[in-house]
C-alpha cells in the first residue's frame, strides 16, 4: 500500500521578489538564489573591508606627513629665536622673531588638525650672561683686579726668591731682579697713556671738530657714530670697524713702553 502525502506536507514552491519582479521558483532554485546572495554579501564585505584599510592606510600617510611638517617647523622656531638672541641689528632680531611665530601659528594649526593637544612650551631664556650684562661687566672688572694683584704678588715672591739666591751667590753672578722702579716704569707708562688722550681730544677738536662731535657719544650732532654703528651698518662693517680700533689700542700700547722717565 502506498502512502501518499497530503498537498500540505509536499514541498511548495514559493513566490519571491527579485530586482522588483516576483518570481515564483521551486525549492532548489530559492537555495542557490540564497548561496547566489551569500556570496554577493561576502564579496561585498571584502571590498568594504578593503576600502577600510585603505582609508586607514592614507589616514596613517597623512598623519605621517603632518607629524613630519609640525618637527620641520620647531626645529625652525628654534633656530629663528636662537638667530634672533645672537642678532644685534633690532630690526632683523624683531623679523626673526615673526618668523618664529609664524612656525609656531603653523605647529598650532598641525596639532589641531592631528587632534591632540598643544603642549605648554615654557618661554625660552636667553643665557643668564646675555640677560644681566652689568653683572657680567661687574665681575669682569674684579676677575682683572684680582688677577693684577695675583701677578704683583707672584712678582714680589720671585723678587725675593732672587734676592735669597744672590746671598749666597758671589756679585759677579749675582742675579739683578726687576724691583719697585720697574713698577714705578709701568706706571709711568700708563700715565703717559692716559695723559695723551685729552691731548688727541683738544687737537681732534682744534683740527677737525666735526669728527669729534661725529665720534663722542655724549656730544649730540646730526651725525651719530654710536647710532650706525648699531643700527646702520652691517655685521662686516661692524667687525672690521671693532678690529681696527682694537689693532689701533694695541699699537698705541706697544709704543707706550718705549716711553723713558
Amino acid at each position: 500500500m502506498t502512502t501518499k502525502l497530503s498537498p500540505e506536507a509536499q514541498p511548495q514552491a514559493k513566490t519571491i521578489r527579485f530586482n522588483g519582479k516576483a518570481k515564483r521558483q521551486e525549492p532548489d532554485q530559492l537555495e542557490e538564489t540564497k548561496s547566489q546572495l551569500q556570496a554577493k554579501m561576502a564579496d561585498l564585505q571584502r571590498q568594504a573591508a578593503e576600502i577600510t584599510i585603505k582609508e586607514q592606510e592614507r589616514e596613517a600617510e597623512r598623519r605621517n606627513e603632518l607629524i613630519a611638517q609640525r618637527t620641520e617647523l620647531q626645529a625652525d622656531a628654534r633656530q629663528y629665536r636662537e638667530e634672533a638672541r645672537q642678532c644685534q641689528d633690532a630690526d632683523e632680531k624683531k623679523t626673526l622673531y615673526g618668523y618664529a611665530a609664524d612656525c609656531d601659528k603653523a605647529i598650532a594649526s598641525i596639532t589641531a588638525e592631528l587632534g591632540e593637544e598643544l603642549p605648554v612650551v615654557a618661554e625660552e631664556k636667553a643665557p643668564w650672561y646675555e640677560r644681566n650684562h652689568r653683572v657680567v661687566a661687574f665681575l669682569q672688572v674684579i676677575g682683572i683686579v684680582i688677577l693684577i694683584w695675583w701677578l704683583k704678588w707672584v712678582f714680589e715672591e720671585y723678587k725675593a726668591e732672587i734676592d735669597n739666591l744672590n746671598k749666597s751667590l758671589p756679585i759677579q753672578q749675582q742675579m739683578q731682579p726687576y724691583d719697585m722702579t720697574s713698577i714705578q716704569k709701568f706706571i709711568f707708562e700708563k700715565f703717559i697713556v692716559f695723559a695723551d688722550l685729552p691731548v688727541a681730544l683738544l687737537l681732534l677738536f682744534a683740527m677737525v671738530p666735526f669728527i669729534g662731535f661725529y665720534v663722542l657719544p655724549f656730544l649730540k650732532s646730526q651725525k651719530d657714530f654710536y647710532y650706525e654703528f648699531y643700527n646702520e651698518l652691517t655685521p662686516w662693517q661692524r667687525a672690521c670697524i671693532t678690529t681696527a680700533f682694537c689693532l689701533g689700542l694695541l699699537f698705541v700700547l706697544g709704543l707706550s713702553h718705549l716711553v723713558k722717565p
